[in-house]
């Protein structure tokens, strides 16, 4: 009798069979899904707390860029200013710019009136995090009364300088070459 009526109701038994495995199908796919995002947000914890580990770091803002969050980070102590950004790719101090708080003498003020570039490191090019490190640094140099960025192209890069007078113009620094074109400076007034 059994047989006679699984015979007779097969294809509604096997629609029901087909049904429970997609679910299933569809049960451990959200489950794994699940995990990835606990083990996402786990890494993301982690990567925090080594970002905020030393005092003089603080997250300065957070992009999403594709699949992924950075976090613009800004150290500064009583004389450097710097900005570096971290995400599960980046976990070393690469992207990075870096800069001195200066006085200009000439000015009737004892405090610091602008930052010399000293050092700008990004390593992958054209996918935009030159651009967010010089957004961040303009940005806050307004909001802490700086009155100006400036800095030394250097002969190192000299090779690169077509790219590298492109880059700052499009943030509005003047840029200049010595006769020879194998160094220059640049300079935005804020």
């Amino acid at each position: 009798m059994k047989f006679l009526l699984r015979w007779i109701f097969r294809k509604q038994i096997n629609k029901i069979n087909d049904q429970i495995f997609n679910l299933e199908y569809r049960n451990y796919e959200l489950v794994k899904k699940i995990e990835s995002k606990d083990n996402l947000v786990a890494n993301y914890l982690e990567l925090t707390h080594r970002i905020l580990q030393y005092s003089c770091n603080s997250i300065f803002q957070i992009v999403r860029k594709e699949d992924s969050i950075i976090f613009v980070v800004k150290e500064e102590d009583s004389k450097t200013l710097s900005f570096f950004l971290y995400s599960l790719e980046y976990q070393r101090l690469v992207p990075r710019i870096y800069t001195t708080k200066c006085i200009n003498h000439q000015s009737e003020l004892s405090r610091y009136t602008y930052l010399h570039i000293d050092d700008f490191l990004v390593t992958e090019q054209n996918i935009g995090n030159g651009g967010l490190l010089m957004e961040n640094l303009i940005k806050y140099a307004k909001s802490q009364g700086f009155k100006y960025i400036f800095g030394k192209l250097s002969p190192v890069d000299k090779d690169h300088f077509d790219k590298l007078d492109y880059f700052y113009k499009k943030y509005g620094f003047e840029v200049s070459f010595n006769s020879n074109r194998d160094s220059g400076c640049i300079k935005l007034k804020l």
